[in-house]
């Protein structure tokens, strides 16, 4: 999981999996820096990428988990700053 949106308001979180026939989706999480706990979520069917509009990834822990046709969720996996791409 990758983390990229630094000078703009809002967060890019990108994700990749490999197929499961038993996933329902996944979760992306995010808290203010000072809260200990996941705050906010919300979902996405399949992975890829998701804009986070108006959520600073100064201010921010993100994760993403992923959610079993069961409601059974996987650890959350901490995003990691994106790296700058070359031209």
């Amino acid at each position: 999981m990758t983390l990229t949106g630094a000078i703009t308001p809002d967060a890019k979180v990108s994700w990749s999996a490999g197929a499961d026939p038993e996933r329902a989706g996944f979760e992306i999480l995010w808290r203010e820096t000072t809260e200990p706990r996941w705050s906010r979520l919300t979902t996405a069917s399949a992975p890829g990428e998701l804009v986070l509009k108006g959520v600073s990834t100064d201010n921010h822990f993100f994760a993403v988990r992923s959610v079993g046709k069961n409601d059974a969720r996987s650890i959350a996996v901490n995003a990691l700053p994106g790296l700058p791409r070359k031209p």
